[in-house]
């Protein structure tokens, strides 16, 4: 479906871009890596008949949203935790898939009052030690965002893989950071109790003080095989 409504903003002098359908209470959705606001084209409409607003955001460097310099996580994370403030004044709730979750559990760890609930699916996540292989992006993760990527031109090659580099590189200062998270968090895999990803989603459940998990679909992408009932979901755990 194509959204009703586009919003332009700005944060930090970048230029960033929602789109909205339905109406409600606003559901904020962060798609995954070299994706956009049209990864969600199968799930929006089952929220908005669920009686919600659908509010995705091209995340930096992706769709209609300008990049921050040099892809820096901190910088995409402040970009989100930005669109929080566009999208409501009061907490709100937020679906993030892949890189989109790790930056909506980067948002709820250091923002932790301004999200209500928090439902993150095969969220991308860095090593605990060590250094993740490339493997982080699956191949067919990166085939289907190989157009996008080409159609924003050479930038958005470096971009992602920069933003890649930094994922891959160990971060425990994030993973302590977790506990810092007061929102209910519901940690979804798409199938099977294992990420596609290779991201130990139990080990990470376990470091949120309230969450719970997940399984939807056996395609690791259920947002659009799995829709539906990913949607169920949804709208049970943020009613």
């Amino acid at each position: 479906m194509a959204y009703s409504v586009v919003r332009d903003f700005v944060v930090d002098e970048k230029d960033m871009r929602l789109h909205s359908s339905g109406i409600g209470r606003p559901l904020l959705l962060l798609h995954e890596l070299a994706g956009s606001a049209r990864s969600f084209t199968v799930l929006v409409p089952l929220l908005v008949a669920g009686g919600r607003e659908a509010v995705a955001l091209d995340l930096p460097g992706h769709g209609h949203s300008e990049g921050v310099p040099g892809s820096d996580l901190h910088g995409a994370a402040w970009a989100v935790a930005g669109a929080l403030d566009e999208v409501c004044d009061d907490p709100v709730d937020v679906v993030g898939i892949d890189f989109g979750g790790y930056l909506a559990l980067t948002v709820a760890a250091q923002f932790p009052t301004r999200i209500r609930r928090l439902v993150v699916v095969e969220p991308q996540a860095p090593p605990q030690a060590g250094h993740a292989s490339a493997g982080i992006v699956p191949a067919k993760q990166r085939a289907r965002g190989a157009l996008n990527v080409l159609m924003s031109g050479r930038g958005a090659l470096q971009r992602m893989h920069s933003t890649v580099g930094q994922l891959r590189a160990a971060d425990p200062h994030w993973w302590n950071g977790l506990a810092a998270i007061q929102a209910p968090t519901l940690v979804v895999d798409g199938g099977g109790g294992r990420s596609g990803n290779g991201v130990d989603l139990d080990a990470l459940a376990d470091r949120i003080n309230d969450s719970k998990r997940l399984s939807v679909g056996t395609s690791h992408r259920p947002w659009v095989t799995d829709a539906g009932q990913l949607a169920d979901a949804v709208l049970e755990f943020v009613a």
